[in-house]
C-alpha cells in the first residue's frame, strides 16, 4: 500500500503585511515512499493557487505570493505523491492590511511614546507630520509622495518600547507600507 506524504508549515515570512507585500511559506515534507515524485499544491486563500515539485526530507521554500487586497487569508498546503496519495493539508493564516491602518497604528505608537516621555515635542511633531503627509498623499492617490514620507519617517529611527523593555524598531513596518504604496504607483504608459 502507498503511504501518503506529510507536510508541515515551519515558517512564514511576512505573516502580517501591507497590500502588495509578498509572503513566503516554508514547508517540511516527509514521504515514506522511495523515489516518489512529490507535488505541492498551495491554495493562497485569495482565489489563486499554485503547484510545483518539492523534495522530501528537507525544508522547501514555496514561491512567494503577493496579496492585492486587505483581509485575513488561510494558506493551505497539500503534498501529493506520484501514485496519488495526498497528505493531510497544513494551514496557516496571513493578514493583509490597508496601509492606512498601519499609518494609524504608527501614529498611535508615536503618541504613546510621547506620553511615556521617550521623545520630545519636536521629535513627536516631526514624526506625526510625516505620517500626516503620508496619509494625505495616500488619500489623493499620490502614492510616490506617501512612500517618500514613510521612508523619511523610517529614517528617524522611531522604535516602540513595550512594558517589559523590549524594543521594536518601526522602520521595518514603515518601509513595508512605503513598498505597498510603491505597489500602487501605475506603470508608465
Amino acid at each position: 500500500a502507498n503511504a501518503p506524504p506529510t507536510v508541515k508549515i515551519v515558517q512564514v515570512d511576512n505573516q502580517t503585511m501591507a497590500i502588495g507585500g509578498d509572503v513566503t511559506v516554508y514547508v517540511d515534507v516527509e514521504d515514506p515512499g522511495v523515489n516518489d515524485v512529490l507535488t505541492a499544491f498551495v491554495d493562497w486563500g485569495d482565489g489563486t493557487s499554485l503547484s510545483g515539485w518539492v523534495v522530501p526530507t528537507m525544508i522547501s521554500s514555496l514561491p512567494a505570493h503577493t496579496y492585492n487586497l486587505p483581509g485575513a487569508y488561510t494558506v493551505e498546503v497539500t503534498i501529493v505523491d506520484d501514485a496519488g496519495a495526498a497528505s493531510i493539508p497544513d494551514q496557516t493564516s496571513v493578514t493583509v492590511e490597508d496601509p492606512l491602518q498601519t499609518i494609524d497604528f504608527l501614529e498611535d505608537e508615536v503618541i504613546a511614546a510621547m506620553g511615556a516621555g521617550l521623545y520630545n515635542h519636536g521629535q513627536e511633531n516631526s514624526l506625526r507630520a510625516k505620517l500626516d503627509a503620508a496619509r494625505a498623499s495616500r488619500t489623493r492617490q499620490a502614492f510616490e509622495a506617501a512612500a517618500g514620507q514613510l521612508r523619511a519617517f523610517a529614517h528617524q529611527g522611531f522604535a516602540i518600547t513595550d512594558p517589559d523593555g523590549a524594543v521594536t524598531p518601526c522602520f521595518d513596518l514603515a518601509l513595508q507600507v512605503a513598498d505597498a504604496f510603491d505597489f500602487w504607483v501605475p506603470d508608465p504608459p
